[in-house]
């Protein structure tokens, strides 16, 4: 009898060790089932740095870690304060010339036969290289003849013969011509100035015209 006693004591011994071993299994394997944040929701790695020993660990606030009494806290990926601005650095390069302002000017008048005249003329161009377009108009001309042509004068000295210098005429309207002059001029200085010179066939014609330069850093 005393005998059976001892033994239900001892199983009851061995019931109570057993569930607690498993309640705390249990507890490790549902901590163990939470993921840990690391890093955080901003990037940032939390760590505890041991001053006595030297030592360092990983922690996850969110799930509760927090640094101890001898521990200091330790973050990496956090962006800190903006530091003092440094020093200017050198002048780079200068960078490629763009293309300037384009130059214009307007004007006309009678042109008396076989007596080449300036019909418009651009001033104070800065030097450099252009692209310049000048259609010229006629009235009150006649293609019945070889003076119906015109070109660039730069600095009243140089001739340009340009593309389209021949005046077209109407089929419909004889007296009426254009001469869509075009041209790729470097002018030697600044203040440089370019004329559109043109002649007629008949005395007394009439021509008006539009002078306008791009001034360009290149023409490939």
């Amino acid at each position: 009898m005393f005998a059976m006693l001892m033994r239900r004591r001892w199983l009851g011994r061995v019931t109570v060790v057993t569930a607690a071993v498993l309640l705390a299994g249990l507890g490790a394997a549902a901590y163990a089932a939470i993921p840990a944040v690391i890093p955080d929701a901003d990037g940032t790695i939390h760590g505890c740095f041991r001053t006595t020993q030297g030592s360092l660990r990983v922690i996850d606030p969110s799930a509760g870690d927090s640094c101890g009494p001898s521990e200091t806290a330790l973050d990496w990926s956090r962006t800190g304060p903006q530091g003092p601005q440094g020093p200017q650095g050198p002048r780079g390069p200068a960078g490629p010339e763009g293309s300037g302002h384009a130059f214009t000017a307007t004007s006309g008048g009678s042109v008396p036969i076989h007596g080449p005249t300036v019909v418009v003329t651009l001033t104070g161009l800065p030097a450099g290289t252009y692209l310049v377009w000048s259609p010229i108009e006629v009235v009150g001309d006649t293609e019945s003849g070889t003076n119906n042509t015109c070109l660039f004068v730069v600095n009243d000295s140089t001739l340009v013969v340009g593309e389209g210098d021949t005046f077209m005429y109407d089929a419909k309207d004889p007296g009426f011509g254009r001469a869509d002059m075009f041209a790729i001029i470097t002018v030697p200085a600044d203040g440089s100035t370019i004329a559109t010179r043109c002649d007629a066939n008949t005395d007394g014609a009439r021509e008006f015209g539009r002078t306008t330069a791009l001034k360009v850093a290149a023409v490939n």
